[in-house]
């Protein structure tokens, strides 16, 4: 892939954060046989798109969803994507 697109460091960035909650929550499983609290991996991974999200919409990231199969059926979703 090219490494000079920003979409992909920021796919990399949201794949190693969200495996970095597992990694914590699974290691806290194994040492204290309980792991991290749901709402604190909750808010974590939100924590983490949010600034995913942020980062596209401030590049200029196009925020288009077009469904396959369908003619014409391409919607914007701001920030909601």
């Amino acid at each position: 892939c090219n490494l000079t697109d920003i979409k992909i460091w920021l796919f990399l960035i949201l794949l190693l954060g969200f495996g970095a909650i597992g990694f914590w929550d699974d290691w806290y499983k194994i040492r204290y046989k309980k792991g991290i609290s749901a709402h604190l991996k909750c808010t974590l991974q939100c924590v983490i798109a949010f600034l995913v999200v942020a980062a596209l919409l401030a590049t200029g990231t196009s925020t288009i969803l077009c469904l396959p199969f369908f003619k014409q059926a391409c919607f914007s979703l701001g920030l909601l994507y």
